[in-house]
């Protein structure tokens, strides 16, 4: 074989190893599906094809001794016309721990199919979110295998945290066909000092070794929203979501000090949450800026070739306050 022959099959190889740029996607994870023109044309500029769709929570009522739906969605609008709906279910350890399989997993489909007026017969993928740990573990994985059973025919998807990654031994594998990295919500935000407990360098960097080798095939999901972090002398009281950051901090009862700060001017209850006077409501952002930093990070580890990469969350203020081509730059920094 000569030189020349050689050389092209060496740049036919590096070819087709080379990673396209991920299909972009969204988490929508809010209480109602409203659509609106600021969401619709970023679904249609992208030219995204899927949406995850959060149905709701299941927890486990001790008092009624059975699995209880939380948080559930409201359809107040019809889904994008030629767009995948992908349900997601959180599940806590309360309910892993407690539930009867067959009961929680028939429970989940009903319920789902009601939620999103989609039969599971159409259903491509199914989402589960679950923080589990060493004894939930079992019980979940088990869930899981019956969920591929009694759904064949749909693509089985587990979320993961950074610390299941890297201590996938102890926290074992999760029997799906995927998994989709959640790369926020990383830093150690109880304590008052942490620049941003979202999504940061620091928290993350221990992590990104231990990614590469992970024996499922992964996608990936950043974060493109805000929350608000309530302290009183320096103790966390709560996390505040985007819904209600938005009209508490519009409030007269807060003065600003500088862009990330508030604090209660007096006493009051909003949204039945009580303020003490002096209590600090800290605010935390990431934006497609960040994203793209985060994919620099974790570029090199990232071993997939296709894959997603899924934006949490649409319907976010931080989402429409950039255009189309920051979240494609995101994308950009994978091949």
């Amino acid at each position: 074989m000569t030189r020349i022959s050689l050389f092209f099959l060496l740049i036919c190889f590096l070819h087709s190893c080379k990673r396209a740029e991920p299909e972009i996607s969204f988490y929508h994870w809010r209480s109602n599906y409203i659509a609106d023109d600021r969401s619709e044309q970023l679904i249609r500029e992208l030219k995204v094809k899927k949406i995850v769709v959060h149905t709701f929570d299941v927890d486990w009522s001790q008092e009624r001794n059975m699995p209880e739906l939380k948080a559930r969605l409201k359809t107040e609008s019809k889904f994008p016309q030629g767009v995948e709906i992908v349900p997601i279910v959180y599940l806590t350890r309360r309910v892993m721990a407690n539930a009867d399989p067959n009961m929680l997993l028939s429970l989940i489909i009903e319920q789902s199919e009601k939620c999103l007026g989609i039969a599971r017969n159409q259903w491509k993928s199914f989402h589960w979110d679950c923080d589990w740990n060493a004894e939930t573990r079992e019980p979940f994985f088990r869930f899981l295998s019956l969920a591929s059973k009694v759904l064949p025919t749909t693509e089985q998807v587990s979320t993961l945290r950074l610390s299941q990654i890297k201590y996938a031994s102890k926290s074992g594998i999760p029997p799906v066909n995927r998994g989709v990295l959640m790369l926020y919500n990383v830093g150690e935000f109880r304590q008052y000092s942490e620049m941003n407990s979202i999504l940061n360098y620091t928290s993350v960097e221990p992590y990104l070794s231990s990614i590469g080798g992970y024996p499922l095939p992964l996608d990936l999901a950043l974060p493109v929203f805000q929350w608000g972090i309530h302290y009183r002398l320096g103790e966390v009281q709560g996390i505040i979501s985007e819904p209600e950051l938005e009209s508490l901090l519009s409030d007269s009862m807060w003065k600003s000090q500088g862009d990330t700060l508030f604090q209660a001017r007096s006493g009051f209850f909003q949204s039945g949450r009580y303020f003490k006077s002096g209590d600090v409501v800290k605010l935390e952002s990431t934006s497609p800026i960040d994203c793209k930093s985060a994919a620099e990070w974790i570029r090199p580890h990232w071993k997939n070739t296709t894959f997603t990469l899924y934006f949490y969350h649409l319907n976010s203020p931080v989402v429409y306050a950039h255009s189309p081509e920051s979240f494609r730059a995101v994308s950009a920094v994978f091949p």
